[in-house]
C-alpha cells in the first residue's frame, strides 16, 4: 500500500469517525507523519492498518452518540420506504410531517459546522440537488399526465396501473438513494450535504403520498379531487421540505 492508498483509506474512516474540524486536524497531521517515512513500504508497518489507527481516535461517547444519530436519521428514510412496500394502511399525515421535522432537526444538530469551513456550497452539491429537482418535476409530471388520462377514460384496459405504480416505487427509491447519498456525504466530506438529505425525505414522502392516494382510488373517484389531493400534499412537502434544506444550507 503506497502512501497515497493509505492516506485516502485512513481519511474516509477518519471523515466517519469524526467531525469535520477534528477530521481535518487528524488528516493534516497524519499528511505531514506520513510524509517522514523513507519508503511506502513502511508505512503500513509503522503506522499500522489505516482503518484500525482511525478507529483508535476520538472519543469512544461521541461516535456512539453520532451513529444514534444516523441511525435514527436513516429511519427517517426507511419508515416511508415501509409505508410504501409493506403497509396497507395510509400514510398518518402527522407522523409524515414528525419524520420530515425530525430529519431536518436532526440534520441540523449532527452535523456542525467547523469553524474554518469554505463560504462557497461544494459545486457537486449544488448540481445533486438541481439535478435531484429536476427529477422529480419530471416524475410529477408524467404521473400528472398518467393518472389524467387513465380517469378521463376510465377503462382498465386502456390504463396501465402497474406502470404508473413502478414508476412512483422508482421514484421512492430514487429519493431514498439520494438522501442516503447526502447523509453520508455530510459526514465526510461538507456538512452542507444534509440539505440533499432532506430533500431525498421530501421526494420519498411525497412519492408514499401519491401512491396510497392512487390505490385507494378507484377510476370512478373525482378527477379534481385526486388533483387537488396531489398538488395539495406536494405543495405542503415541498414547501416544508425547501424551508428545511435552505436551513441544512447555512451555517447553523
Amino acid at each position: 500500500m503506497n502512501r497515497k492508498e493509505y492516506l485516502e483509506k485512513f481519511s474516509r474512516a477518519v471523515r466517519w469517525r469524526l467531525s469535520a474540524s477534528q477530521a481535518q486536524d487528524v488528516i493534516d497531521d497524519y499528511m505531514e507523519m506520513l510524509s517522514q517515512s523513507t519508503s511506502d513500504a513502511e508505512i503500513e508497518k509503522k503506522w499500522g492498518n489505516p482503518y484500525e489507527a482511525a478507529r483508535l481516535l476520538g472519543e469512544a461517547k461521541a461516535y456512539h452518540a453520532w451513529l444514534v444519530v444516523f441511525a435514527l436519521l436513516t429511519a427517517c428514510l426507511l419508515l416511508p420506504v415501509f409505508w410504501m412496500y409493506f403497509s396497507a394502511s395510509e400514510t398518518p399525515y402527522i407522523l409524515a410531517y414528525a419524520i420530515l421535522i425530525a430529519g431536518i432537526g436532526l440534520c441540523i444538530y449532527g452535523f456542525r459546522p467547523p469553524l474554518n469551513q469554505c463560504a462557497l456550497c461544494p459545486k457537486k452539491l449544488i448540481f445533486s440537488i438541481i439535478l435531484l429537482c429536476l427529477i422529480y418535476l419530471a416524475v410529477m409530471a408524467v404521473l400528472v399526465v398518467s393518472i389524467r388520462w387513465c380517469v378521463m377514460v376510465l377503462d382498465p384496459n386502456v390504463c396501465d396501473g402497474k406502470a404508473i405504480v413502478k414508476i412512483i416505487k422508482l421514484w421512492g427509491l430514487t429519493a431514498t438513494a439520494a438522501g442516503m447519498w447526502g447523509l453520508f456525504q455530510a459526514r465526510t466530506r461538507d456538512y452542507r450535504w444534509r440539505a440533499l438529505y432532506v430533500l431525498g425525505v421530501v421526494g420519498l414522502l411525497m412519492a408514499v403520498s401519491v401512491y396510497k392516494v392512487l390505490t385507494g382510488m378507484d377510476l370512478e373517484s373525482s378527477l379534481e379531487k385526486v388533483f387537488q389531493t396531489f398538488v395539495l400534499d406536494w405543495c405542503k412537502y415541498g414547501t416544508a421540505g425547501l424551508v428545511g434544506a435552505v436551513l441544512c444550507l447555512k451555517k447553523i
